[in-house]
């Protein structure tokens, strides 16, 4: 539940996404609608997704002009670039990066990609390769991958730090808070990751998980906490870690899902991959990834995931059940679906005679 001035100012940037001071009222909107440079913007992403729903009333605050497709499909999205004079693509992480750079690479000598300027990622995880493919195709492209969600609405642009890493800058819209909900302010200290300001009042009708989600810490401001960890960087940012509910702890280590499925998404044969933990007699969980092939890909190897994973993971966090599946099960809004990944991986892992605990 939103009131008004707070979707206005979080979920629709104020009116000014790209920075800039807020708009104060409708009179500055609509002066600034008639400033905004004309733009095509694609909503690739099903509008039931909150990213896709907030960049389109975002965009609509703005007077652009924007392009919708009854279906997420890749293949006619690259072909309609040049019929819709398309400039800026959304998408949600790598389930739709995915198949829509696969596209852009079957395609760029035959495409015209000459009007697009920007693809725009929100709500999921957008690797570095998959990034890294689409530039190739176009170098000049803007890549922007939000940090948000439906509960807190526009965050903020995330980036890649030297190490890899999803840095969100400096912000005084987000902290890190511990189980307490005080702000954690050493660096390097896991906690959650914390919105503050401008959140929702609550879910409507559940006051259970909107105290959980929606505290007031002792200081007063409204924070909302998603489960998402990460720690206080150096420089006064956050970094991302991953949502805490898919960490795995194997042998006292954690392991982050996200950042193993964004290195397994770098492999050329793989179209999608989810990870999960099974259990494990002597670390109590081990790390299990449940993988799609790419079409047109020889299968590889187990081996040789787990070589292309360990040039950019730590040996524990690399994958040491590897499931491959006809295709890997998301809900149309492109969110993994963690259950069934982890009765497939568990399955696999029984039948295969995998080591379980007693």
């Amino acid at each position: 539940m939103w009131q008004h001035d707070d979707f206005f100012r979080k979920p629709l940037s104020a009116g000014v996404p790209y920075g800039g001071e807020p708009r104060q009222n409708l009179e500055e909107v609509g002066e600034g609608a008639k400033q905004f440079p004309s733009l095509a913007f694609l909503v690739a992403a099903p509008l039931m997704h909150g990213a896709a729903a907030y960049s389109l009333f975002t965009f609509f605050v703005l007077g652009s002009r924007i392009i919708l497709e009854r279906d997420f499909k890749p293949a006619e999205i690259v072909r309609n670039i040049e019929r819709d004079g398309t400039q800026t693509i959304l998408i949600v992480g790598d389930a739709m990066g995915i198949p829509l750079v696969e596209e852009m690479e079957k395609q760029k000598d035959t495409a015209d990609f000459s009007t697009l300027f920007s693809i725009t990622s929100g709500g999921a995880i957008w690797s570095k390769h998959v990034r890294d493919r689409m530039a190739a195709i176009k170098p000049e492209l803007i890549l922007r991958d939000n940090f948000g969600a439906s509960e807190s609405g526009n965050d903020g642009v995330m980036a890649l730090d030297e190490n890899g890493n999803l840095h969100a800058p400096p912000t005084d819209k987000m902290m890190v808070v511990d189980e307490s909900f005080e702000q954690i302010t050493e660096v390097g200290q896991v906690g959650y990751i914390a919105r503050v300001g401008n959140v929702p009042l609550g879910y409507y009708n559940d006051p259970e998980k909107t105290a959980r989600t929606f505290p007031t810490p002792a200081d007063g401001r409204r924070i909302s906490v998603l489960g998402d960890m990460g720690y206080p960087h150096e420089d006064g940012g956050i970094v991302f870690l991953g949502r805490g509910s898919q960490c795995i702890n194997t042998g006292g280590e954690k392991v982050y899902a996200e950042e193993v499925e964004a290195t397994l998404h770098g492999h050329p044969a793989i179209a999608d991959a989810l990870v999960v933990p099974v259990p494990d007699a002597r670390y109590g969980q081990r790390v299990a990834a449940v993988v799609e092939v790419s079409e047109g890909r020889e299968k590889p190897t187990i081996e040789d995931i787990q070589t292309f994973a360990r040039a950019e993971l730590a040996g524990y966090k690399v994958p040491r059940t590897i499931v491959f599946v006809d295709q890997v099960k998301r809900t149309p809004a492109g969110k993994a679906d963690y259950r069934w990944a982890k009765t497939a991986a568990e399955t696999a892992a029984e039948k295969a005679g995998e080591e379980q605990p007693a």
